[in-house]
């Protein structure tokens, strides 16, 4: 189909139809005009139970399809989308594109959504070739479902935030696998910002900020931020040398900087430096995240590495940075789930501050963006609009656990046994790190 008359048929206007040229020639250069098997029924009825989407979802999915499918621009699109997301040089692309709207009408938001069910085609081959269970296949599907109520909890209707769907790349090219109750990728501690050292006569275990990227600041209260913040204090450089280890030590409870400090390598051992092998856990939607649940995730999360990806190498640690570990939630929501579970790990600071975390739970960036005034029916989000009514701003957080410390998850190992609770020994002052 020649790129003008695709434009014209679907309604774009200048603007639109440059956003989406981007490798339509060879999209259309492969498309075979057949029915396609991610739009069929068939491919349908295998993968929709997989989601968990209502029924009634599924259904407006599946009439969504049958239009796609019959409609030679529609279903062009659909194909380049799919090549876009999956195997365009950077999936982020598409979170560029248009709602499509002038064209699909009321029911445009499907359009991504149908497009996120396509990922299983893909990453099903993937998984074959790598020798992956199917259930961890499966659990994809999650992620979609929980996407799709994000959407209709802002929206009030089904459907895939564009901005986000980039994600499911990660599930084709196995950077991103789900395992129990989250999701996993092999990385290093350098994107975490922290170094961890264990103290050889009592397992003592102090986390010290600034290792390896790009170092960050510190308020005067001890809290993460940029380093160039007009209210940074400090720089959360680390220092190590044969002797030493310099840096910004961090409390395990709150993740704020205790000082910094001078650890003596004749006392302290590095476990975890910049490049030291860490599992990245990520939590998709859904709630559940119990303790106990958590738990048996991260083992199953190491085990299923271990197992099926033998050449690399095996986690030290599990690291996590999300909205829902920011340190002020556990103060102000010291029951709920995250909460609890941030209670049996080592949080650490981190230095972003804008809407953080906002999206997940009301299905927009920012309250701007939201078809009418934020709902406050839950006390996560009765939480949020308070903290963003005082502050301007939300946060993220860091936990984590060192494999070798998981057996000790029930009881609070980094608040009690293995706590440095006279880390005011090593305490230096901070124009002496400077």
């Amino acid at each position: 189909m020649d790129f003008s008359k695709f434009c014209r048929d679907l309604k774009l206007d200048e603007r639109e139809s440059a956003i989406v040229f981007d490798g339509f020639a060879e999209s259309a250069e492969l498309f075979d005009a057949g029915t396609r098997e991610e739009l069929s029924d068939a491919y349908l009825n295998k993968v929709l139970p997989w989601t968990g989407l209502p029924q009634d979802d599924t259904a407006a999915l599946r009439r969504f399809a049958a239009k796609v499918r019959t409609d030679p621009a529609a279903a062009l699109l659909f194909f380049h989308a799919e090549r876009t997301l999956f195997f365009g040089k950077d999936p982020k692309a598409i979170c560029e594109w248009p709602d499509f709207k002038r064209f699909f009408g009321d029911g445009h938001q499907l359009f991504y959504l149908l497009l996120s069910c396509a990922v299983f085609l893909y990453a099903e081959k993937s998984f074959r070739e790598a020798g992956l269970p199917e259930e961890n296949l499966r659990l994809i599907g999650r992620k979609i479902c929980g996407s799709s109520w994000i959407n209709k909890e802002a929206f009030g209707v089904p459907g895939y935030d564009r901005h986000a769907i980039y994600w499911l790349r990660h599930y084709v090219t196995l950077s991103v696998i789900p395992v129990g109750r989250f999701e996993f990728r092999l990385g290093v501690a350098q994107t975490y910002g922290i170094a961890v050292f264990r103290r050889r006569r009592d397992g003592a275990i102090l986390a010290l900020a600034g290792s390896g990227g790009r170092p960050y600041g510190f308020r005067a209260d001890g809290s993460a931020c940029p380093a160039d913040a007009p209210d940074a204090v400090s720089c959360g450089a680390l220092t190590t040398t044969p002797e030493f280890a310099v840096g910004h030590a961090l409390d395990p409870e709150t993740g704020k900087s205790l000082g910094v400090v001078k650890l003596p390598a004749t006392e302290w051992e590095p476990v975890v430096a910049a490049q030291t092998p860490v599992l990245e856990w990520h939590i998709p939607g859904g709630g559940g995240m119990t303790p106990e649940v958590t738990a048996a995730s991260l083992a199953q999360g190491l085990e299923f590495f271990d197992r099926h990806f033998p050449d690399r190498p095996s986690p030290a640690a599990v690291m996590c940075s999300s909205w829902a570990f920011w340190h002020r939630y556990g103060e102000l929501r010291p029951q709920a789930n995250p909460a609890r579970v941030m209670r049996e790990c080592y949080e650490f600071g981190r230095p972003v501050r804008n809407y953080s975390g906002f999206y997940f739970i009301f299905g927009a960036n920012t309250p701007q963006e939201l078809p009418g005034e934020p709902r406050r029916d839950t006390s996560i989000r009765r939480t949020m609009l308070d903290i963003l009514n005082a502050e301007g701003a939300l946060g993220v957080g860091g936990v984590f656990i060192l494999r070798e410390d998981l057996d000790k998850w029930g009881r609070a190992p980094y608040r009690g046994e293995l706590r440095c609770r006279d880390w005011h020994r090593y305490l230096i002052t901070a124009a002496a790190a400077r």
